[in-house]
Formats: C-alpha cells, structure tokens, sequence
C-alpha cells in the first residue's frame, strides 16, 4: 500500500521553501501563477491545492499558486485633439 502523507501548510511561503517543504514530504509541486495587486504577496504562495493537513499518497503533487505583483497601473488616454 502507498504510505500517505500529510499535506505541509505553505501557503504565505516563498516559493523555494515551499517546493523543500513538499519535497521533504515525499510530495510534487505543480506550480500555477496568480496576478495579485499586494506586493507582499509577490513570488509568496496565496494559496495550496490539497490544502495544510490533508492526508494524500505519498508522491501526490501539490499545486500552488504563487502570487505575481502586477502593479495596477491606471491607463490614462489623452483628451488633447491631436493636431492637423
């Protein structure tokens, strides 16, 4: 039978230490991006998939979701006529 495992809680970790702490359970990464408008959050996991605590089979992956800092940037158009 295969040995299960519980899920480490990584969500708030760089993503480094995240992949050390799934690795170290016996567990894969998959990782996925998220845009986030924190830049605490940049490069940070915001979120697990099984979450802290569930028990999986060893060898399971994990996905994370690892925030990206997009700064929100408010696009102005200018109302100046252009000249003809």
């Amino acid at each position: 039978a295969v040995k299960q495992v519980a899920v480490p809680g990584v969500t708030g970790q760089d993503l480094a230490s995240a992949r050390s702490a799934l690795s170290r359970a016996g567990l894969r990464t998959s990782v996925s991006r998220q845009d986030v408008t924190d830049r605490a959050n940049d490069g940070n996991v915001v979120s697990q998939d099984p979450g802290s605590g569930s028990k999986v089979d060893r060898g399971s992956t994990v996905t994370v979701t690892v925030g990206r800092f997009r700064p929100t940037t408010t696009t102005t158009t200018p109302t100046t006529p252009t000249p003809r």
